[in-house]
């Protein structure tokens, strides 16, 4: 067998030993975040993806590079891990696990599987799209429900729309792009009542932003194998977006039935990025620290909105959803032009509104700075 360069010295001459690592507040090391590059050159802050500026963890990374001597081999192995992982997580048995390509894959395969025939999608409006756009190009109709004032769920109306056409019932907890959260006995007992008359599909991409995930989470009810599907996501907190890694827990007949609308028995996931998830599932310490360091960021900018008078929705993930009233209609175009790039414009309530990904402190400093230039212009 060849000698190869060991992995210190393949680290040290590529750079990744030696620079880019930050120390995080609890003392672990964090990589240092990257901008991306604009259109025009230089550099870009990120603030309209919602990932997570400091991930992946260095314990993912060290998983990835000692990935990759498995390259030349299917993933089965890694497949296999990663689901016994989860589902012992979650106190469910592998058969309540599916896979995907990210959370995309999996509401994509599930706007498909319930669109079959017909019938109807209901769900909060705005919130995540995806599910009910997929489901409406395989004949769906999508029944949106407006929030109600604080910008949440009104699951009462929600209700009111559930009847027997509909095939499934959408809440994202907490909403993208508001950020508001429904209280946990509210959504449970929603769910509940919901599962009893059709599929309830909860998606979980930013629950690990909560101070008290698992007791928000309504995988408690998988267990208890009512008709619920829950998503999460490794693109989030984890900061693995670029990895592709997402998966839903739902009872092993409904994962069965979803399964058979993958594009095919190995999906889309690499070994590295398997080994990536595997560690990140296990380094909670990098968790319970990007969850402080968002928490601080999103607190400053949500005060700094307060002293400015410019109104909000409540936030409670790594985003704020914040009212356009008070700045230019060219706002994205004139943030971009100082390299911020964010959310573009929606219209919501009747006015335009903007979400804003909560980044690294020095990037927020920037994004107030800019925020406060373009008010007085």
């Amino acid at each position: 067998m060849a000698h190869h360069l060991n992995r210190r010295d393949w680290l040290r001459a590529s750079g990744l030993l030696t620079g880019g690592l930050l120390l995080g507040s609890a003392g672990e090391l964090l990589a240092a975040p990257r901008a991306g590059k604009g259109k025009a050159g230089g550099s870009l802050i990120k603030l309209s993806g919602n990932e997570n500026p400091w991930g992946p963890s260095e314990k993912a990374r060290q998983a990835m590079r000692a990935a990759f001597d498995d390259c030349n081999r299917y993933p089965n192995d890694y497949l296999k891990a990663l689901r016994e992982q989860i589902a012992a997580a979650e106190g469910l048995t592998p058969e309540h696990v599916l896979l995907g390509c990210g959370s995309t894959e999996i509401l994509s395969v599930v706007g498909l599987a319930y669109a079959q025939g017909g019938g109807q999608m209901v769900s909060a409006y705005p919130a995540f799209p995806l599910l009910m756009q997929y489901g409406q190009q395989f004949g769906a109709d999508w029944v949106k429900v407006p929030l109600n004032a604080a910008h949440a769920h009104d699951l009462g109306a929600m209700a009111q729309h559930v009847g027997a056409q509909t095939k499934l019932v959408y809440v994202c907890n907490p909403n993208n792009p508001t950020g508001t959260i429904v209280p946990t006995a509210q959504l449970r007992d929603f769910c509940e009542s919901m599962a009893r008359q059709t599929t309830v599909f909860v998606d979980e991409a930013y629950l690990e932003y909560l101070d008290d995930p698992a007791a928000s989470s309504m995988v408690g009810l998988v267990k208890q194998g009512q008709n619920v599907i829950v998503s999460r996501t490794f693109s989030k907190i984890y900061g693995l977006a670029g990895l592709r890694i997402g998966y839903a827990l739902a009872q092993p007949a409904t994962v069965q039935r979803l399964g058979r609308y993958q594009m095919g028995w190995f999906w889309g996931q690499g070994v590295p990025a398997l080994a990536a998830a595997q560690a990140s599932l296990a380094d909670q310490e990098f968790v319970r620290t990007s969850r402080r360091q968002t928490t601080t960021g999103r607190q400053q900018l949500v005060r700094w909105l307060d002293e400015q008078g410019i109104r909000h929705a409540p936030a409670a993930a790594n985003f704020v959803f914040l009212s356009l009233e008070k700045f230019p209609t060219t706002f994205a175009e004139d943030l971009l032009k100082r390299k911020l790039q964010v959310g573009r414009a929606q219209d919501y309530n009747n006015e335009k509104w903007a979400r804003i990904t909560i980044g690294t402190p020095e990037q927020m400093k920037q994004l107030t700075s800019a925020l406060a230039d373009m008010r007085r212009a």
